[in-house]
């Protein structure tokens, strides 16, 4: 027996691995096909986006164009090696660790995007924007403000680390939350 089932329409995005970047980095398909991000765990850290005809353009981090030096338009023959590209300049970004946190965390400076991201391995924690007078915002990963018993006033902490130590303890509570723990004073 046949029938004329009409066939699940596809999702808007969708993630694969593609080899050639490693398993660590996911490519975020998107069903129109002009651009795919590229995600290091909770955070899209570039993309490569279609341009003229069948070429591709790789953006990085908060925008930031990552031209093909060999190509006189500066555009990539395909999208994975627009993506290579994004990889690349993702790997090459610096980063601090602060003793504040330990090893296992690591800062990300974002001049472009003005701030500072706090991230535990492959997790992005939550970033700071500075303010005037030295004093900081603190956000989570998802632009929420973070609010403690630290803030000078209403989410405004004295300095960088008092902001991140705060991005901290709201991923620390969000964690706790999730996984039904105990509430701990840290």
């Amino acid at each position: 027996m046949t029938t004329d089932a009409t066939p699940p329409p596809m999702p808007e995005r969708w993630q694969i691995t593609v080899p050639e970047l490693s398993d660590a980095f996911q490519v975020e398909m998107r069903r129109d096909d002009s651009s795919r991000g590229l995600w290091w765990g909770n955070q899209e850290v570039g993309s490569a986006e279609r341009c003229v005809g069948q070429r591709w353009a790789g953006i990085g981090r908060d925008g930031k164009s990552l031209p093909n030096e060999q190509a006189d338009d500066g555009l990539f023959p395909d999208p994975d090696a627009a993506l290579i590209r994004v990889r690349d300049d993702w790997r090459a970004r610096p980063v601090r660790v602060s003793g504040v946190f330990g090893d296992d965390y690591w800062i990300e400076d974002r001049p472009l995007a003005g701030v500072a991201s706090l991230w535990l391995g492959r997790i992005h924690l939550g970033y700071i924007r500075p303010k005037m007078n030295g004093m900081y915002t603190a956000f989570t990963t998802d632009d929420r403000p973070i609010h403690t018993q630290d803030t000078v006033n209403d989410n405004v902490y004295a300095d960088q680390d008092r902001g991140l130590m705060a991005v901290q303890h709201a991923w620390r509570t969000h964690l706790r939350r999730i996984l039904r723990l105990p509430r701990a004073h840290d």
